[in-house]
């Protein structure tokens, strides 16, 4: 072989080489671009879905279009059943549900910080018709709070719940609206809601109301507008427009300029023309289709993952501390279960209590201990989606066994609710009746923590300059409630079950970041106001 036969071979493998390389460099590109577009989806997710800072997190609630399973809905068990005729369980007062009478109406501020609050209650604009006023004796009213988008939660209460349910609304502007077609529904649809009073919550400003007729015509023309194709030359409405929604869709209009694909065309006296009423409502629903319709197919619960309430359009905070004491106030029991409406009671549990505090009165094994002294701690849990919330305690054993269920926030915040002895709790059954499991006071190791419990109404209130979105908005109660020296009674044969789906902690939660500042400063005035009204005590802490 030649000198220039080895140099031509040499340069033949180069090239071979070469190739090689440059598929693998081609396919290392590509693999790379393709996490990189991977990224900037997944951001752009999340920070859409964080563009409004007053709006539920997608990955924190379980709301029709982000549940996989039907089952897992709401309302589910009425799929079929369809209202019946005229026929309402629901006492509906002050000219609800159709308008609100203000003259009938009576108007006060909240529980704890009365007209110095920036928020107004009405109470029972729901009235129960199961229960009387007599029916107060040593039971147990389930409180609890509701925004729009989780209202159906509240017939699964009434589902299992056999006792009085006291439910604060927030109806900011014309979430009132959309409250009460959902109450309707629901009050046509099952019995179990006469168990139901609500008291309505909103903030000064935004003072409840209903829809217009013309918003109403926007509301119920929205499905047919969106189906229907726009063209490419529209006139739309600039200046000089009468608002209807104050904040948002405009309904008339007295100037008009032409736009083609997207730009204004100057001649206006060649196309502008007067819009009829569809046609405006076509041009000004785009961005806002879908927002204010309820289209109920039957009882359960309607598509709400589009529909834009008041509050989260404009980024309102949801004063959940503020619904947990109207809800609370409210009641005519002696004692109270404040939990968010999400948590469904085990079989029994309101009658099985009432129970169990007779059998202690009379065999006096709590002592000395008063009785406005003692908060009583009903273990919550969570279960893996499509799973069917249990009924009892075997059921729930079965499944904490398989894996399936776990202690709530056991993923999210591991010390907010693991109750004492959690194991030992796991394993005693004790048949159909409630019974004392432990008795602990809260502080080291259980200073974070926050359970639900059922107390009487002389518990310190919530503290309602805190916000849903700053987070731990029970821990300035709960240590209140350390510096009283109260006693917390783990209970065995009762127990909460969050709606179905385990929650895992996101990584995501930069939108909360200065709502938990601003709480942060609540916590210090707060816990200021705290040490000058109660004697010392070192192991009653936050942190």
């Amino acid at each position: 072989m030649t000198v220039k036969d080895s140099e031509a071979c040499f340069f033949i493998r180069f090239l071979v080489k070469s190739c090689k390389m440059r598929r693998l460099v081609l396919l290392f590109g590509i693999l790379m671009c393709s996490i990189s577009l991977l990224r900037i989806m997944h951001y752009r997710y999340y920070r859409r879905k964080s563009d409004n800072s007053g709006e539920y997190m997608l990955s924190d609630v379980s709301v029709l279009g982000t549940v996989k399973n039907p089952k897992d809905l709401p309302g589910y068990f009425m799929r079929g059943r369809y209202p019946s005729g005229n026929i309402s369980y629901c006492n509906f007062k002050y000219g609800l549900p159709k308008k609100i009478d203000w003259s009938q109406v009576r108007v006060t501020g909240t529980p704890q910080l009365g007209k110095k609050s920036p928020y107004r209650v009405i109470y029972d604009a729901i009235e129960r018709t199961m229960f009387d006023s007599s029916y107060a004796l040593d039971h147990v009213t389930y409180a609890t709070h509701v925004t729009p988008e989780f209202l159906y939660h509240v017939v699964e209460i009434a589902r299992f719940w056999d006792g009085p349910i006291s439910v604060a609304a927030f109806v900011p502007d014309y979430d009132l609206d959309l409250t009460m077609r959902l109450f309707t529904q629901l009050c046509r649809c099952y019995d179990g809601m006469s168990k139901v009073s609500v008291h309505l919550v909103f903030p000064l400003q935004d003072r409840p109301r209903f829809l217009k007729k013309d918003e109403q015509k926007i509301a119920e023309t929205m499905k047919y507008f969106y189906k229907k194709s726009h063209k490419h030359t529209n006139n739309m409405p600039i200046q000089n427009t009468t608002t209807s929604l104050e904040k948002g869709i405009n309904i008339t209009t007295t100037k008009t300029v032409d736009i083609v694909d997207g730009k204004q065309n100057n001649d206006t006296t060649k196309n502008a023309t007067k819009l009829s009423l569809e046609e405006k409502i076509s041009l000004q629903m785009k961005k806002n289709k879908k927002e204010l319709r309820l289209w109920f197919q039957d009882c359960t619960m309607p598509d709400m993952s589009k529909t834009k309430t008041y509050r989260s359009r404009y980024g309102l905070i949801y004063p959940v501390n503020v619904g947990r004491n109207v809800a609370r106030n409210a009641s005519s029991t002696q004692y109270n279960l404040v939990s968010d409406v999400e948590m469904v009671p085990s079989e029994g549990l309101a009658t099985r209590f009432t129970l169990m505090v007779k059998r202690q009165k009379v065999n006096g094994h709590y002592g000395m201990i008063p009785k406005w002294r003692l908060a009583f701690v009903i273990p919550v849990f969570e279960v893996e989606a499509g799973e069917e919330i249990p009924r009892n305690k075997s059921s729930l054993q079965q499944l904490y066994a398989d894996g399936k269920a776990v202690y709530f926030h056991r993923w999210v915040c591991s010390h907010c609710q693991k109750i004492p002895d959690l194991q030992n709790w796991i394993k005693e059954d004790p048949g159909k009746v409630i019974k004392p499991f432990a008795i602990t006071k809260r502080q080291y190791p259980y200073h974070r923590w926050e359970p639900i419990y059922i107390a009487t109404k002389h518990t310190p209130w919530y503290s309602e300059t805190l916000s849903w979105e700053g987070r731990q908005d029970k821990m300035t109660q709960m240590l209140e409630m350390c510096l009283k020296s109260y006693d917390f009674v783990v209970v065995n044969g009762a127990f909460l079950c969050h709606a179905p789906g385990i929650k895992a902690k996101s990584k995501k939660r930069s939108w909360r970041y200065r709502h938990e500042l601003v709480n942060t400063k609540q916590y210090d005035m707060i816990v200021k106001n705290l040490a000058e009204k109660y004697p010392a005590n070192p192991k009653c802490r936050l942190e």
